[in-house]
């Protein structure tokens, strides 16, 4: 009868000890289910036009790298000076998508502008646009260099 009432008395401790852990499990699922509900809301709330701006930010600043990199921009701050086809970069411009419009400007070491082409069927500005800027050098010759800046203005523009 002893060894009954001593395991009654164990008993019950466990269940209490169950009772708490009951209770941490519970607490711990009521948090994690509120944490995903908070993430789910914020993944949500991105619009379409944030998205957009990222996007064109991105495609802006690739076109600049692209521009570069195929020499279009040492070719337009060249310009008349050498015997380089100069719509080099009005095509590269003509063949971005179409409802992507932009305004290249280029400027010399001093920030005067030396050049600038738009994308035709645009007009220009829009109420929300990038800028995004590049800076690059150009080699005349084993020893003159000149540097430049290259501003490209992007927006979402309707096509003509």
């Amino acid at each position: 009868m002893f060894g009954t009432i001593k395991n009654r008395e164990k008993n019950k401790k466990k269940e209490k000890k169950g009772f708490a852990f009951t209770i941490d499990v519970l607490l711990a699922l009521m948090i994690t289910f509120f944490t995903f509900v908070i993430v789910f809301k914020m993944l949500t709330s991105y619009t379409v036009e944030g998205l957009q701006f990222v996007q064109l930010r991105t495609f802006s600043l690739d076109a600049l790298a692209l521009m570069e990199k195929s020499g279009y921009l040492s070719d337009a701050a060249r310009g008349p000076d050498e015997p380089i086809a100069s719509t080099s970069l009005r095509n590269f411009i003509m063949q971005t998508p179409p409802q992507i419009c932009m305004q290249v400007q280029l400027l010399n070491s001093s920030l005067n502008e030396i050049y600038s082409v738009d994308k035709t069927g645009c007009e220009l500005g829009g109420e929300e646009y990038q800028v995004a800027w590049r800076s690059f050098i150009v080699r005349h010759n084993s020893t003159s260099y000149d540097f430049y800046l290259v501003r490209l203005s992007s927006w979402y523009g309707q096509p003509a």
